[in-house]
């Protein structure tokens, strides 16, 4: 054992996850509510981390989402909200119709 170190207690390793996870979760907010087109949301999902990394759940739901415009099982209340506003910015931008945008953002609704 090192000199100084220990190991965290549940709480502290809990509150450590609570902070990772929160910081992802506002990293991972950010670049995809800055996405306008479905190629950058793309490109957004395919730079995320992968499993086991803080925060790969969202890009994990991201991809899944893109795939079939449908909401990953799973997907929580914020990523479908987030999911909306981009549907909604693909509609504006011309890359998807109105009525697909409308079936899209039903299967959203909670």
């Amino acid at each position: 054992m090192r000199f100084g170190y220990r190991n965290m207690t549940n709480a502290e390793r809990d509150a450590f996850v609570n902070v990772k996870g929160q910081q992802s979760w506002e990293a991972f907010r950010a670049r995809f509510e800055a996405a306008a087109t479905l190629a950058e949301a793309r490109r957004v999902a395919d730079e995320g981390p992968r499993k086991p990394a803080a925060g790969w759940g969202n890009y994990n739901h991201l991809r899944l989402f893109l795939r079939a415009f449908k909401p990953p099982r799973g997907a929580t209340s914020a990523e479908r909200v987030l999911y909306r506003g981009f549907v909604q910015r693909l509609e504006r931008a011309g890359e998807l119709e109105s009525k697909r945008a409308w079936e899209i953002l039903e299967s959203l609704v909670f």
